[in-house]
């Protein structure tokens, strides 16, 4: 199993970098989708059955889908080159983000009660106690994106 999430991180990596380099933003966006199912997979390996249903359906569903329908509004094919600078700048402020984590996961004992937290109380909560809310909550992106359309299409 972990050679399995080993090799799901790897590809995950490895479309993120095809994403950078892509002149292609159909390309782009369809390996995004792959990374967006690896991340579901990682869920799914460490346990957590509904973060993976939420990644597939919200992330992998509706961003992908969201984000494809940007752009072929908007008319896009391809991109600029990506210089090297850009590249090095990029990876240093992802290292950087990186040892931030590291630094807040060694040094804050609180998080430890956060890693304990059972996902079942999420699932519970917004389908139990809050699903009026939730359902709200998704009209309204519901509304926001039909409004983002008919002011693109006006012009």
């Amino acid at each position: 199993m972990n050679l399995f999430l080993f090799i799901t991180t790897l590809l995950i990596v490895l479309l993120s970098y095809y994403i950078i380099f892509s002149q292609n933003i159909t390309y782009s966006i369809l390996s995004l989708l792959l990374i967006f199912l690896g991340i579901g997979i990682l869920y799914m390996g460490l346990g957590s059955v509904f973060l993976f249903i939420v990644q597939w359906l919200v992330y992998a569903g509706g961003i992908v889908v969201l984000m494809l329908f940007t752009i072929y509004t908007l008319g896009l094919k391809k991109t600029d080159v990506v210089k090297l600078k850009e590249v090095f700048v990029a990876f240093f402020f992802v290292f950087l983000n990186l040892f931030f984590i590291w630094n807040i996961f060694k040094n804050y004992p609180f998080l430890k009660k956060i890693t304990a937290f059972k996902m079942d109380f999420i699932f519970d909560t917004l389908l139990k106690d809050y699903i009026l809310a939730f359902e709200l909550i998704s009209l309204i992106l519901l509304t926001g994106i039909v409004g983002a359309f008919l002011i693109v299409r006006e012009k």
